[in-house]
């Protein structure tokens, strides 16, 4: 499971995502922080994105629809709830983790990992009930 980073390392409050990313590239998780919204999700595998999310009170799995889409006024002004939105529409699943706008980093990570290993547990049994063969009796 790749983890994908969003967030502003100078914006003061969305720079919590990237600080963390590279802890958890240090526990061991295939993270990476976004530029932007330039991410490769087209190819195999699963993504879930991390983001400091405004208006929720734990972390949690956020839904695209619970993320505020921006007006655009170009293409490159595409923001993440705009494009997790149109990620869903071409048919990929989207896992987004929200961290709370303002939340304590160590007490963020440790949450964000703990959503990550149930998420990646859920996956992998997931997978092994789609591959195995059924009998014929």
């Amino acid at each position: 499971m790749r983890v994908v980073c969003l967030g502003n390392k100078y914006v003061k409050g969305d720079d919590l995502v990237p600080k963390l990313c590279a802890k958890l590239a240090k526990d061991g998780f295939d993270s990476e922080v976004a530029d932007g919204m330039d991410v490769d999700v087209l190819g195999g595998g699963d993504v879930v994105f991390v983001d400091v999310t405004k208006g929720i009170k734990n972390v949690r799995f956020v839904s695209p629809g619970e993320l505020e889409v921006e007006r655009t006024a170009t293409a490159h002004d595409i923001d993440a709830g705009f494009y997790f939105r149109m990620m869903e529409k071409m048919g990929r699943k989207v896992k987004i983790i929200g961290i709370p706008y303002g939340m304590d980093g160590k007490k963020a990570l440790a949450e964000v990992k703990k959503l990550l290993l149930t998420s990646a547990r859920t996956s992998v049994s997931g997978a092994r009930k789609k591959r195995r063969p059924r009998g014929r009796g």
